[in-house]
């Protein structure tokens, strides 16, 4: 994200997803686990996301492993290219 900054500092362009998108054309690999991000509690910060919830679905797991490799993937591949356009 540090690297997308210099790249490019416009505001709401530098997350994964969006570089994922932008870089790779890989759209919406995190759309079943987004929702399970999010706490319920929208005005507490330190409230507890969903994923136990997600975790209690039947293929719950399987779901929430493959968003997190893909997560790796990702960013490993945007971290390469990013190397590659800095030289």
């Amino acid at each position: 994200m540090l690297v997308a900054h210099v790249l490019d500092n416009r505001p709401d362009i530098t997350g994964l997803k969006f570089q994922a998108y932008v870089n790779f054309g890989i759209v919406g690999y995190a759309d079943e686990i987004t929702p399970y991000l999010k706490t319920k509690e929208e005005n507490n910060a330190n409230a507890k996301n969903q994923i136990e919830e997600l975790l209690a679905q039947p293929g719950g797991k399987h779901k929430l492993l493959t968003y997190c490799g893909l997560d790796g993937i990702f960013t490993y591949q945007l971290a390469m290219k990013q190397m590659r356009l800095l030289k």
